[in-house]
């Protein structure tokens, strides 16, 4: 059984996480940087609430995101191009508020020796797009055991 204390320094790690600078709304800034694509697909793009990472097997310039989205509606939608040969399967999309935190759940993730960076590999069909991920935050919001492990205590 986890005491009241244990929660509310949860509570205080996930605020540092998603609440930095007293922004009084959740913000997170996220790089995109391409790092292989399988030689089939010709375009990768992970449209988030209008907001677009798209690479071509051209320079690995990174492109950063922020999480919630414009627009507020968040969803995540992966698209490859073309399709893979004898399948109609070209993307993936996720809908919510939490959109980014399913994709993020559904695709390989390899942790890297800084905390703030991972690598993220993207798997439609058999062919990948691998991406090094950079979050602005120390502990890697996508992977944070506090938030997994949160409950609001039931009496103080």
């Amino acid at each position: 059984m986890q005491t009241p204390l244990e929660e509310f320094y949860r509570a205080s790690v996930i605020r540092d996480v998603f609440f930095h600078d007293s922004n009084p709304t959740a913000k997170i800034s996220i790089a995109f940087t391409p790092i292989d694509m399988d030689p089939t697909i010709t375009q990768f793009t992970l449209d988030f609430d209008g907001q677009l990472v798209k690479y071509s097997h051209g320079p690995q310039v990174p492109i950063t995101i922020q999480w919630p989205g414009p627009r507020g509606s968040s969803p995540v939608r992966i698209q490859v191009s073309p399709a893979a040969s004898g399948s109609n399967k070209s993307g993936q999309t996720y809908n919510g508020p939490w959109a980014l935190f399913r994709m993020f759940d559904d695709i390989q993730i390899i942790p890297s020796t800084q905390n703030e960076k991972f690598t993220a590999i993207f798997n439609i069909d058999g062919r990948k797009a691998q991406f090094e991920v950079t979050t602005n935050s120390v502990k890697n919001p996508f992977r944070l055991k506090e938030l997994e492990q949160f409950k609001c205590p039931t009496k103080l």
